[in-house]
Formats: C-alpha cells, structure tokens, sequence
C-alpha cells in the first residue's frame, strides 16, 4: 500500500443470533463491512522458461526466483473487507477478518431476482430504483 486515499468507511453492521447452541448455550455473530480505498503499488510478472534464467541484461531476474518482473504502477484500489465477531456463553471474541466482498450492482440484483423467481421478477424500473446492496423486495 502506499497510501489511503479516504479514510476507511462503515458500509453495514449486522447482528444475529446463531442457529445452533454452543455447550449448549446460545450464541450470536456480529458481522461488520468496512469499505477501504487505497493507492497500491502493483508489479506484473511472469515465469521464465527454464532456458530464460540467467545473468542477462535483457532479463530483470534480479531476485533470482524465476520470475521476470515489469514496472511498477500505482493504482486507486477499492477494497471492502468483512470483519466478524462472534459472542459465545456472553463473551465476545476479538474482531477478525473472515473475507473480502464486492459491492452489489442492479445487474447482480436483476440475476438474483431471475434466479430465485424466473424471468418474470422486477421491472427495469423497479431494478434501477432500488438501493445498492438492498435485496429486492418480494
């Protein structure tokens, strides 16, 4: 990372009670979204064939692992990161990183809606208007 571009944001927060008992007990899950954007410093490369490697000028095999590496970049990376929280017998454990998402576009509600209902589900309209992330309602 070279830097954050804005600062990390708060996308959703849910809470819910697990569907099992733990010893017996129950036990609850927070899951937290938090959206991330960064500047990275990306480097493409690729693997020399066996006869590429060696001491020549024409090949950046400086760090000797086979691989031919181009020019760094910097590009603004849109990451947003899970975080969950599980709560057992009343004590919540610490924060952890279970993932990464991406963000919901109208064209993943449309397919979902097909999916779950067939072709006849929500109007362009309906689609277009319905807030990102949301699921449609039924």
């Amino acid at each position: 990372m070279v830097r954050d571009v804005r600062r990390p944001r708060l996308v959703s927060q849910k809470a819910a009670e697990l569907p099992f008992l733990v010893d017996g007990e129950k036990a609850g899950a927070r899951q937290a979204v938090v959206r991330v954007e960064t500047e990275q410093r990306v480097v493409a490369g690729r693997t020399l064939a066996e006869g590429e490697r060696g001491e020549s000028d024409f090949w950046s095999d400086k760090s000797g692992d086979g691989v031919e590496w181009g020019v760094p970049k910097v590009k603004t990376v849109v990451e947003y990161l899970v975080l969950q929280r599980r709560m057992i017998k009343g004590v919540e454990e610490p924060w952890c990183i279970v993932g990464f998402a991406r963000e919901t576009t109208a064209d993943d509600i449309r397919q979902w809606k097909i999916g779950v209902f067939g072709s006849g589900g929500l109007s362009e309209s309906e689609v277009e208007g319905a807030p990102v992330g949301a699921a449609p309602a039924v």
